[in-house]
């Protein structure tokens, strides 16, 4: 069981990313951070998904739109089943994710 930091990530731009995964047989609480460093506005995307998925049923955001120079996107107390996957993308290299919480 965890407790604290579960993922974070950098990614390429327009690229799916699995930053986290729920381990069988435990729930978790997510909270999701976004901040964009860059010096144009990014937009990104999250999936929860229980497999592989990621179809329009599984978005938690669709193309929101996070301002430039330090803009914030933050979800909190994101409840997720055993084996979901927390999906990311982003249009731009320049967005920090961090996923914490904890597993029960």
């Amino acid at each position: 069981m965890a407790i604290g930091l579960l993922g974070t990530a950098n990614p390429n731009p327009n690229l799916l990313f699995n930053i986290y995964t729920v381990p069988n047989n435990v729930t978790a609480s997510l909270n999701i951070s976004v901040v964009n460093m860059g010096i144009t506005d990014a937009n990104v995307i999250i999936y929860i998904s229980d497999n592989t998925t990621t179809t329009a049923d599984r978005l938690l955001e669709s193309n929101a739109t996070i301002p430039a120079n330090g803009g914030v996107l933050e979800r909190q107390g994101v409840l997720c089943s055993s084996g979901e996957r927390l999906y990311i993308q982003s249009s731009s290299s320049n967005t920090s994710f961090r996923v914490h919480g904890f597993e029960d």
